[in-house]
Parts: C-alpha cells; sequence; structure tokens
C-alpha cells in the first residue's frame, strides 16, 4: 500500500464521532453544540396536532407527483445489449470493408 491519501482536499467533520453519538442518544451535548442538542430535542418530542393536519394533503400531493412520468422519460423498445451488439458488428464489418479493400 502507498502512503497517498486519496482524501486529500477534503474536508473533515467539524463535530467529533463521540458528540454526535451524544446528541443522537438524547444526552446533553456541552459547547458549541447546544443549539443542535435543542434541534435534536425538537425531533425527538410528539408532534403537535397542528403540525400534523396538513400531513394528509401533503402525502396525497407528493404521491400525485411522483407518479407522473414526463412526456420525454419513455423507455426504449430496444435492449441495451442489442445496441451494444450492433454496434460492435457494423464496427467489424466495417474494419474487415478497410483491411479487404486494402489488401486487393
Amino acid at each position: 500500500m502507498s502512503d497517498w491519501n486519496d482524501l486529500e482536499g477534503v474536508p473533515t467533520p467539524w463535530i467529533s464521532e463521540e458528540d454526535v453519538e451524544r446528541l443522537l442518544s438524547g444526552v446533553s451535548a456541552e459547547g458549541d453544540l447546544g443549539h443542535l442538542d435543542a434541534v435534536f430535542g425538537a425531533l425527538r418530542g410528539q408532534a403537535e396536532p397542528d403540525e400534523l393536519a396538513g400531513l394528509h394533503s401533503t402525502l396525497v400531493a407528493f404521491g400525485a407527483a411522483g407518479a407522473t412520468a414526463r412526456p420525454d422519460s419513455v423507455a426504449s423498445a430496444r435492449p441495451i445489449t442489442k445496441k451494444i451488439v450492433t454496434g460492435k458488428a457494423l464496427a467489424i464489418i466495417g474494419v474487415l470493408t478497410f483491411v479487404s479493400a486494402g489488401a486487393a
């Protein structure tokens, strides 16, 4: 193995793995992570009734948007393997034609 680091230039996370575990487990975070502790605490709590009021209509809207297909996204009638084989066959025929023309 080489000593070359392929992660050079990739930013390192600003939060340690221990702090992530603390936030996810519900243990209070210290220092600069207090604001994240409040966010995770809100996510762990029960939803309020007014937060759930539009849930059904939102899910219906997302479902309707996901169910419609764009007209330009029609699947090809010819399988990809047939396209590749046809392309290779044409290339071989072309090469053989040039080779045989050159030999004559």
